[in-house]
């Protein structure tokens, strides 16, 4: 499957090129579909690990960018100047030297995650409304991807917690999570095109069926945060919740050993002991979906090098091939890999967004503008990342993350610079559509 994806991904490269000179918002828009549907169209690699098609479209992308920004006289970005930038080029950077300081070499995808960052803040200082619009267009196309492929897998085994095309359940029920997020922001941006409003409803309700029958805890908690965000917002009425509720409800129940397997691995709770303050291996085992000797590995290795860590990426690099290459713990890996410094930068990153997504909107609660929207969807993009990162392997190593963050700093310098475009008065609410 991935190479059949590589091969769109090369056959798509002549176009985009193209595309580059005549608009280069067109390579960000291909980076974020890239990214974010899991395709990996861009992973081929030409002789050399730097030299994957993706790093080669974004270190184009960037000489094309600073040669029509020093044409224009204005080549660094407004938001390259932001509290943000500076944490993320400081973590970033440590990172890049945690990682050669045990390997003497360097890692060519920290540099990659730098210069998207900043490819992405070029791309969105063009012009980030119409930037973000698009984004939430393209968010169309994971979305209905990875819950239809779901579905359809669904359908074909006759049960639940099915995989997607991507062939991961929680990645591909995450994705779609994000991607529904911008979806809400899009119908809003419909007004009066009903029979579209109606065809996003239509595939935000499937999506969030398909969410909640993936059967991971995390993503199910994060999904009940998210449709309880969106429904003090207003944007979901109530009749809405019950009917997606029964439907996950009557699709698990249809079977009743499907549904005792859906309990079985949404909770996994273990039984206590006579001693209720402690479990015994195996329920701790399987409280954990197998984890938790992954976790005291980690914790144990922590414990040799506390302060520094063993170096970035060395968890995975000491287990690959093997069962728990991937630590399932973004926070946990990032402390144990970088130690206390990394993994206070990498809290940063999140407080300073929280941060500026909070003093924005309150400073602009009052208004119904596109601003606004993009507040309300990076708000639940980045709750989504700080709470999978807990017991997922996404957060620092996925490049579509400093997307997220250079969206926030951008927003945060918009917020100076220009006042709110007001959405038209008859712009609809998800409760109106309905």
């Amino acid at each position: 499957m991935e190479n059949k994806l590589a091969l769109i991904g090369i056959s798509l490269v002549p176009l985009i090129l193209t595309g580059i000179f005549l608009r280069p918002q067109i390579l960000l828009y291909y980076l974020v579909l890239d990214s974010w549907v899991i395709m990996r169209i861009s992973q081929v690699t030409f002789s050399h690990p730097a030299l994957t098609l993706n790093r080669i479209m974004v270190y184009f992308g960037v000489l094309i960018i600073i040669f029509k920004r020093l044409l224009d006289r204005n080549l660094i970005p407004k938001a390259a100047k932001s509290i943000m930038t500076l944490f993320v080029i400081i973590f970033l950077l440590y990172c890049f030297y945690s990682y050669y300081s045990y390997t003497r070499q360097f890692n060519f995808a920290i540099l990659n995650n730098l210069v998207f960052y900043f490819l992405a803040l070029a791309l969105l200082d063009m012009d980030f409304e119409k930037s973000f619009r698009h984004i939430c267009i393209i968010a169309l196309i994971p979305v209905v991807l990875l819950s239809g492929t779901t579905i359809i897998n669904m359908v074909l085994h006759m049960d639940i917690g099915q995989r997607s095309y991507a062939g991961n359940r929680n990645s591909s029920a995450f994705y779609t999570l994000l991607g529904t997020a911008f979806l809400f922001a899009y119908r809003d941006m419909l007004d009066q095109k009903k029979l579209k409003r109606i065809a996003v409803n239509g595939i935000i309700f499937v999506a969030i069926i398909t969410i909640g029958l993936s059967l991971g805890r995390m993503v199910t908690f994060i999904l009940f945060l998210t449709i309880g965000f969106y429904f003090l917002r207003g944007y979901i009425p109530l009749k809405v919740l019950i009917a997606a509720g029964l439907m996950v409800a009557i699709i698990a129940a249809s079977r009743f050993e499907i549904m005792d397997v859906y309990t079985k691995k949404l909770l996994r709770l273990p039984t206590a002991n006579a001693d209720i303050t402690k479990y015994n291996q195996e329920e701790m085992t399987a409280f954990t979906s197998g984890r938790s000797e992954a976790y005291k590995a980690a914790w144990k290795l922590y414990l040799a090098s506390p302060f520094l860590g063993i170096g970035y990426d060395r968890w995975v690099q000491m287990h690959k091939g093997q069962k728990g290459s991937s630590l399932h713990s973004q926070w946990l890996q990032c402390l144990v890999e970088t130690g206390i410094p990394g993994f206070l930068l990498y809290l940063s990153l999140y407080l300073i967004g929280f941060i500026s997504l909070f003093a924005y909107f309150f400073k602009n609660s009052q208004s119904r503008g596109m601003p606004i929207k993009i507040v309300e969807t990076l708000f639940v993009v980045l709750m989504g990342l700080f709470f999978v990162g807990l017991t997922g392997n996404h957060g620092f190593n996925d490049r579509i993350f400093y997307l997220f963050l250079a969206m926030i700093a951008t927003l945060a310098n918009y917020n100076q610079a220009a006042a709110p475009t007001e959405l038209p008065s008859s712009s609809p609410t998800y409760a109106k559509a309905d």
